[in-house]
């Protein structure tokens, strides 16, 4: 991992006519799509937050919704979510981690 600063966008330039992933770290992931390109509708088992980064895009839900460089959504887990790129766009996708077991001596029980 890098010890400083960078932007997801600028490395994750969309390729016309792809769309393209890469993990950033553990639950992390980037996803460059280039102007017409879609992420297919899925039904998740646990939500996801999403962030736009660069561009405009549509969310593919039971209704359509923009999502523009700045926005956070919060996939559903009961309807097939999807999503399709306006303009050459870049979003961040986190999933929910596990937890970390409670140690006895953790401070914070006591």
């Amino acid at each position: 991992m890098k010890n400083e600063t960078f932007s997801l966008a600028a490395e994750n330039t969309p390729i016309p006519g792809c769309t393209v992933s890469g993990e950033v770290m553990r639950n992390a992931f980037v996803f460059s799509l280039s102007a017409g390109t879609d992420i297919s509708r899925e039904q998740y088992p646990a939500h996801k937050l999403w962030m736009a980064l660069q561009g405009e895009m549509t969310i593919l839900a039971d209704s359509r919704l923009p999502f523009r460089a700045g926005d956070i959504y919060i996939t559903p887990t009961d309807i097939p979510v999807g999503i399709k790129a306006e303009t050459d766009s870049v979003y961040v996708e986190i999933l929910p981690g596990e937890k970390a077991p409670r140690k006895e001596n953790d401070a914070s029980l006591h």
